[in-house]
């Protein structure tokens, strides 16, 4: 079975060991059903606003898939943990449509291929 490569970037700072720990456990929970068709993942953390507050925390996630299709989600919220559970979340459902969409592409493409009547020349 193919391995994921994980990158976590942008998770610096007093909570970044609790951050990173916590954002690579729910990258990895997500996509495992998909691993075997995802080449690399990346999330990105940082603060929009700085010190000033508010709802501030961005995490953007990026998977590329093994056909070489990059897919990425942005989620901001009031804290990191909030911005990677949604981030993470509209990742995998796009993930799944997209994998399911290819799939039945595919799938009609072989029904159609199989179904083709040769032309008989008299």
């Amino acid at each position: 079975m193919s391995t994921m490569q994980l990158t976590l970037q942008g998770l610096d700072g007093p909570r970044s060991k609790t951050l990173r720990r916590c954002a690579e456990e729910r990258i990895k929970r997500a996509l495992d059903p998909f691993r075997a068709r995802i080449a690399r993942a990346v999330v990105w953390v940082d603060d929009i606003n700085g010190p000033r507050g508010g709802v501030d925390k961005r995490c953007r996630a990026q998977a590329q898939l093994a056909s070489g299709t990059s897919l990425l989600v942005t989620a901001v919220d009031q804290t990191a943990e909030r911005a990677i559970d949604r981030a993470v979340r509209r990742l995998r459902s796009i993930v799944a449509n997209t994998l399911k969409r290819r799939w039945t592409e595919r799938r009609r493409s072989c029904r159609t291929q199989r179904h083709r009547v040769p032309h008989i020349d008299e």
